[in-house]
């Protein structure tokens, strides 16, 4: 039992007086094409008491109702709340006293013995602070607020009957059966045998002896003339159900009768009433009772079940409501509402508690339909996340005849100002030390030794020039045009990939990234432009390239490969578009830099087979859940991972973009910069971002699943 009696506590409580209102900042997520607004209060997410300094979007709402939500999530986890920029980290006992405070300010003159027979229990639970209270009260109330094991604890050395039948209560909801009945043997006194007896009665229940359940709480149902038919009844019907499930009209009216008589157990008979109407479709009723539980203890699961109801009812614009609002608390009983409905029902209908943007030259917060969000365009679209304040753009579909350029710029310095992503060559260079040599002089032995072995074979000198890149065209296509052994074939192909690569080192001073343990094809070259600009592309894959396909490209084809070179260090003076901008523009990346990116990607899979954290992932579908997981555990939101915490964040966007690619028809697009900002075609001037989507999983808790998903309903809807 915790002490509230402090500082602290009393502190929070004085703040409370004043608070009327709660706010959450959202992030966005999708599901299907749908866009939703969900927080993470039990991780990352403080929970503030002003709108002053707020990010939008927010949601907010009475303090009481929000609190009541958290509490009946029933999570083991603190959450923060943040009063005049002070963090407290609050746990759901101490939310019930914050609850009953609040409560107690309407209701001045209740005692502790007055709220529990009213069913109010947070109440019950602060006015223990200012009354005295035996232990077998203050443990019923414990028990009620579903605190079991200190409910247990507070009846410790307890002998009393009353108390020992409580133990057993709470023994039965841990799952201790045994140990229920064990003290439920020792009770022998007669003025407590109706209570024994009746949680023998629900021992029998939970055990699924439904016909012995059904024996004794039909007989006390005609002897008990007091509060314990709240208990009596509902456990009756719920035995006789499973008995017999043709009684549903005279349970439905056994349940109204009692709802009657009690308030105690009031919660708990609607939560029956409402399950029974909704097994026998009467919606209607079920929302009528759905609706009572959530105006004295919200839930989003209550919510969520109030959704389906106005969904059946084809009420789907408060319906859509209730959905979006259920997101905020638990995403994934949005996605457990619309896996049961008609999509086409969803509207994009925002509660009131939503507040997206402020109004200009207005205090006041309101949101009109104009501003709800950057990117409702159209259902069938893989909609764009409204969040611009990263630099990853996720899911988009750019209509090609759209181009405003101050928009544009205005985003891509946005998406500038936050998380910065690795660079290839950073990531080649730090983050794989197991494999990186940093020994060129192997290299250059390499080549030296080949271009004599060419020199012997063609009776000429070999230079490191344009006539020695015809050269090793030239073995290359004697090669694999004649009958040699694999392994032959694969020593020229190491051999011309050493030459090609010492010809680019020395030809435009580049770096070239070598690894001990990976073939020349996935060693890079790093060069720079007379503008100081940048690129990192793969020469000696285009070699490796014939080893793989076992067929000859087109004569010249890599004169050709250094022709784009040349242009890019010659004649480049201003950065190709990439992102959205390149989108916006049409403007794809040359064919020799998608390759080079694929090759990057194609690096990266491998070394992602090669370490402890990603080797175990199959590529399938079947991992995006996995990738998901991993990164949620493995990353803080807003906190740049270490260098080696990007290496692994690499490998599972690349894993991620591998399944993409695997499992739907989409063309690499623009691949200038990071891969974040790297975009793929899909059909219709339909673009996404896979890899950026994988790094605002990372940074902003999105759902990689529900991406995965979207990509699937809007490519069913391209074909």
């Amino acid at each position: 039992m915790q002490d509230f009696d402090n500082d602290a506590t009393n502190k929070i409580l004085n703040n409370f007086d004043s608070i009327s209102k709660l706010y959450i900042e959202l992030t966005q997520s999708t599901i299907l094409n749908s866009i939703f607004f969900t927080s993470d209060i039990f991780n990352t997410t403080e929970i503030k008491t002003s709108d002053r300094n707020i990010n939008f979007p927010y949601y907010s709402n009475k303090t009481e109702l929000i609190l009541l939500n958290i509490f009946n999530m029933r999570r083991d986890k603190d959450i923060v709340i943040d009063i005049d920029d002070t963090k407290y980290e609050i746990n759901n006992e101490l939310i019930s006293f914050i609850i009953g405070y609040i409560r107690s300010k309407k209701e001045k003159h209740f005692t502790v013995n007055k709220a529990i027979s009213s069913g109010d229990f947070h109440l019950a639970h602060y006015l223990l602070s200012i009354e005295d209270s035996d232990p077998y009260t203050i443990s019923l109330i414990y028990t009620e607020l579903g605190f079991l094991n200190e409910a247990e604890k507070i009846l410790n050395g307890m002998t009393d009957d009353k108390s020992t039948i409580l133990l057993a209560r709470i023994n039965r909801e841990l799952g201790n059966i045994k140990k229920a009945v064990s003290l439920l043997s020792k009770v022998k006194s007669k003025e407590n045998e109706i209570d024994r007896n009746i949680e023998y009665g629900l021992l029998h229940l939970e055990t699924k002896n439904y016909e012995n359940a059904y024996k004794i709480f039909k007989f006390y149902s005609n002897t008990v003339r007091d509060e314990r038919l709240g208990r009596i009844i509902p456990a009756m019907v719920e035995s006789l159900i499973n008995i017999d499930n043709k009684e549903i009209t005279h349970v439905i009216d056994l349940l109204n009768q009692t709802l009657e008589t009690t308030t105690y157990y009031r919660t708990d008979i609607l939560k029956q009433l409402a399950s029974i109407y909704m097994t026998i479709n009467d919606h209607s009723k079920a929302y009528e009772s759905y609706k009572q539980i959530y105006d004295t203890s919200p839930s989003p699961y209550i919510l969520s079940r109030m959704a389906l109801c106005d969904f059946a009812m084809s009420n789907d614009d408060r319906a859509s409501k209730e959905t979006f609002e259920c997101g905020v608390f638990d995403i994934s009983l949005a996605r457990d509402i619309i896996s049961k409905i008609d999509y086409s029902h969803l509207k994009q209908e925002y509660p009131e508690s939503f507040l997206f943007k402020a109004p200009k030259g207005d205090k006041s917060v309101e949101k009109t339909e104009d501003e709800q969000i950057e990117a409702v365009l159209k259902p069938e679209n893989i909609l764009k996340a409204s969040d611009t304040s990263t630099k990853v753009i996720t899911e988009e579909k750019v209509d090609s005849t759209a181009s405003d350029k101050s928009g544009t710029e205005e985003s891509e310095n946005e998406e500038k100002k936050s998380m910065e992503f690795i660079s290839s060559y950073e990531f080649s260079n730090q983050g794989n030390n197991e494999y990186i040599s940093e020994d060129t002089d192997t290299l250059s032995s390499t080549a030296l030794s080949f271009s004599k072995q060419l020199e012997e074979e063609f009776g000429k000198k070999i230079y490191f020039n344009y006539d020695g890149i015809d050269d090793i065209e030239r073995k290359l296509r004697v090669t694999f045009m004649t009958e040699v052994s694999e392994n032959e074939k694969k020593e020229v192909i190491k051999g011309c990939s050493a030459f090609l690569l010492f010809f680019i080192k020395e030809r435009y001073k580049a770096d070239i990234i070598t690894y001990h343990d990976i073939d020349s094809w996935a060693w890079s070259a790093i060069i720079k432009n007379k503008k100081e600009m940048e690129i990192l592309t793969y020469p000696a894959a285009r070699i490796w390239e014939i080893f793989w396909s076992k067929t000859l490209p087109e004569q010249g084809w890599i004169k050709k490969y250094i022709g784009y070179i040349n242009d890019f260090f010659n004649n480049l003076t201003e950065e190709t578009p990439y992102g959205k901008d390149a989108i916006n523009k049409m403007i794809p990346s040359h064919t020799e830099k998608i390759y080079d990116a694929k090759i990057e990607h194609k690096k990266i899979v491998l070394i992602s087979r090669d370490i402890s954290e990603t080797s175990h992932i199959p590529i399938n579908s079947s991992s995006v859940i996995k990738i998901e997981q991993e990164i949620m555990k493995n990353y803080e939101p807003h906190v740049p991972p270490t260098i080696d915490g990007w290496k692994i964040l690499r490998c599972y966007a690349h894993l991620f973009l591998e399944i993409i690619l695997k499992d739907f028809n989409i063309q690499w697009y623009n691949v200038e910069k990071n891969d974040g900002l790297w975009s793929f075609f899909i059909a219709n001037n339909t673009y996404t971002f896979p890899i950026g989507k994988v790094y605002k999983v990372a940074s902003l808790r999105e759902s990689l699943t529900d991406y995965y998903n979207s990509l699937i309903e809007n490519i069913k809807e391209t074909h």
